[in-house]
């Protein structure tokens, strides 16, 4: 679909490749989903490649002109990694990869009430991931020419969920940290994500980084949002007593006023 994406140059190097979830499904109930294209002076990383809806090569490829392009994906749900089988090789943490190495299915999208979910069916509902998959441990660094970008493990989300930071202190959260709906994964306990949360904030106070790039939603957003949600975690038996049933996610869920915590309902909260 022509004009699915709106492109936004944050700085002269950092491309925000948009999309809207929520016109595809918003049983989600996430609106925005930020790609990042991240440009060195002789290679480019593309963290994440959307949904699939349409081809984010054909955004991508005229942007960095002659440089070498990486593909990284922050975890694997199907709005992070549905553009991957448009190229040749992804880097993946090594804990997400067994999901993405058969097609994924998306045949959820076709009770959406949206027209634009039907794009999907043209793929069988569908979702291909690339043809090569190469595998992130974490603390791995990226040369991209002048600058350099850095792979921090943050499992939460999902076991293998990734951030990126870049030399020059851009910290790329991924699912990780975002306001809206956050997804706990039943891959990992909250203590998990905690420590995860907790990581971060020991970075951006040691960096002195006052400034975000999540993957959803808002895409500049104010470090203070790392304390927020450490506070909701850990008063999270506060909110407990008011969690509620999603039945199309599956999962319990309680609301604060900036998010929305979603969780398996045989999440360990111990």
């Amino acid at each position: 679909m022509e004009n699915w994406f709106e492109i936004i140059q944050i700085k002269d190097y950092i491309y925000i490749i948009r999309e809207r979830l929520d016109l595809i499904d918003d049983r989600f109930h996430t609106k925005f989903i930020n790609n990042y294209l991240i440009l060195g002076s002789h290679s480019a990383i593309l963290f994440d490649t959307g949904s699939g809806h349409s081809s984010i090569k054909s955004i991508v490829s005229p942007i960095i002109s002659d440089r070498d392009l990486i593909i990284i994906n922050s975890h694997n749900h199907f709005d992070h990694i549905g553009g991957n089988h448009e190229f040749q090789s992804v880097y993946i943490h090594q804990l997400d990869l067994k999901k993405i190495t058969k097609p994924i299915d998306v045949s959820f999208l076709e009770s959406s009430s949206s027209e634009f979910a039907a794009e999907f069916s043209k793929k069988d509902y569908l979702i291909h991931s690339s043809d090569e998959h190469l595998l992130l441990i974490g603390d791995e660094v990226f040369s991209l020419g002048d600058l350099e970008v850095k792979v921090i493990s943050t499992p939460g989300h999902t076991a293998g969920s990734i951030c990126l930071l870049t030399s020059n202190d851009e910290l790329f959260t991924g699912d990780t940290i975002h306001y809206g709906s956050i997804y706990l994964s039943d891959d990992d306990n909250y203590k998990t994500y905690k420590h995860s949360l907790q990581r971060l904030n020991s970075l951006v106070k040691e960096k002195g980084i006052t400034t975000l790039f999540p993957a959803h939603e808002e895409y500049e957003v104010n470090c203070g949002i790392i304390d927020e949600l450490l506070v909701i975690i850990e008063s999270v038996d506060n909110h407990l007593i008011n969690a509620k049933y999603d039945f199309f996610l599956e999962s319990n869920y309680f609301d604060t006023p900036k998010f929305r915590i979603i969780y398996p309902v045989n999440y360990d909260f111990s």
